[in-house]
């Protein structure tokens, strides 16, 4: 179109500037240069399109953390996406120092081009494209074990919950959460020393992730989860549906391996 546009506004000066064997020479050279911009255009938008920047939680146990002292991301959704990005000839690079809504605003913004793990929403869908389902994570309760154990959302009614801020927290919860009083957190591991200060009574993670939390910080026996039941989400990569690479980053979703992440299904 560029091409098109130049020659077609050059035609209209040619009768009144040049004589017919120069006008050639310079549509030649036009057509040229305006073929080498367009060709480099393109480079720069492919060469733009091999190096992504991804966010994600960072103690999101095993899908999404970053290990103390390490710059870049641990687990499996991020050793998933290199598996085939490295395929595709593609670089990541690993923004570990970022809260989880200043990220879904800097993925909003096409500063970040992939976010490493979030649940299904409505009001995210229409922003965000989601790759298919990697993994499925269970939502649960939990406290320190001197709390009775709780069967039913509505026994927490007037109690403190900590949860990320901006995490998705599914219907049965989100039904909830004007009658409970909501303690946002920037990290997941935040969680667990406000419940033990008592700043806070509950908390409200994914279940493999709080597992192996306790696990490793060996701290199974002052921690319990509730056996009452909320929802399964599943568990995405996203980007924005502006982000300029979108048909890249569509191909590198639709190649990830699925076969380690289904593991963790429950």
């Amino acid at each position: 179109m560029l091409i098109i546009n130049t020659i077609t506004h050059f035609n209209a000066l040619r009768a009144k500037l040049l004589p017919k064997y120069m006008y050639n020479i310079a549509l030649l050279v036009l057509f040229f240069a305006s073929f080498m911009m367009q060709s480099n255009g393109q480079a720069a938008e492919n060469a733009q399109c091999n190096h992504f920047n991804v966010a994600g939680a960072q103690s999101w146990y095993p899908y999404s953390y970053v290990k103390e002292g390490q710059a870049s991301y641990s687990g499996v959704l991020i050793n998933s996406l290199l598996d085939t990005t490295k395929q595709q000839s593609v670089f990541l690079n690993h923004w570990t120092n970022m809260p989880w809504k200043r990220a879904e605003r800097s993925l909003e913004q096409n500063k970040i081009d992939i976010l490493l793990g979030a649940f299904y929403t409505p009001e995210r869908a229409k922003k965000w494209y989601f790759s298919k389902p990697l993994a499925s994570s269970e939502l649960v309760l939990f406290s320190l074990k001197e709390i009775e154990n709780v069967k039913d959302l509505k026994e927490v009614y007037t109690k403190g919950i900590s949860y990320p801020f901006g995490m998705a927290t599914g219907e049965k919860f989100s039904a909830i959460k004007s009658k409970i009083r909501t303690d946002h957190i920037i990290k997941h591991d935040q969680i667990y020393g406000r419940i033990l200060k008592k700043h806070t009574d509950f908390g409200l993670l994914p279940k493999i992730a709080v597992e192996a939390y306790l696990t490793e910080h060996d701290l199974k026996d002052k921690f319990k989860i509730h056996p009452v039941k909320l929802d399964y989400q599943n568990v995405y990569l996203v980007t924005a549906k502006t982000n300029p690479c979108l048909a890249k980053i569509k191909f590198v979703f639709n190649n990830i391996k699925r076969n380690v992440l289904l593991a963790l299904k429950k």
